[in-house]
């Protein structure tokens, strides 16, 4: 191998995780394995969580984004939405999915852009930026 160009090697198959590789860290020539890489990608991307489903909502209910990013609601009585564990600095839009004939109240400040329908399936799509939240309401069939 010490011989051979790089384009001169065989191919690798699927790669498991614990194949080696050359890396240069502080000057020093070390080697690292291939979940090494995969770590530290995936600590810069938010990891997608289970949608969550609550068939009888009503009253105040939590909208708490350390449990995920997706919720799929049936309001069965008039509900105040509240915002849990949003980050200040960066927060992944959170969408909720509601029907229901009953009144929604949001978090106090937000900017709600669109309006409920009582009639139809609505999407929102929550955006917290700085301290600012956003809420945008689309209507669905």
């Amino acid at each position: 191998m010490a011989n051979k160009k790089i384009s001169e090697l065989t191919t690798a198959t699927a790669l498991v995780g614990t194949e080696e590789f050359a890396i240069v860290q502080g000057g020093v020539t070390k080697k690292g394995i291939i979940d090494n890489i995969k770590t530290y990608f995936n600590s810069f991307f938010i990891t997608k969580k289970a949608i969550v489903t609550n068939a009888s909502v009503t009253g105040t209910f939590n909208l708490d984004a350390s449990v995920t990013d997706t919720y799929n609601l049936t309001l069965t009585g008039n509900t105040t939405l509240a915002l849990l564990n949003f980050s200040s600095t960066y927060a992944e839009p959170m969408t909720v999915y509601m029907f229901g004939n009953f009144a929604v109240t949001y978090p106090a400040g937000a900017k709600v852009i669109g309006t409920y329908s009582t009639t139809k399936t609505n999407q929102l799509v929550i955006e917290k930026v700085g301290s600012t939240t956003f809420i945008t309401v689309n209507n669905y069939v």
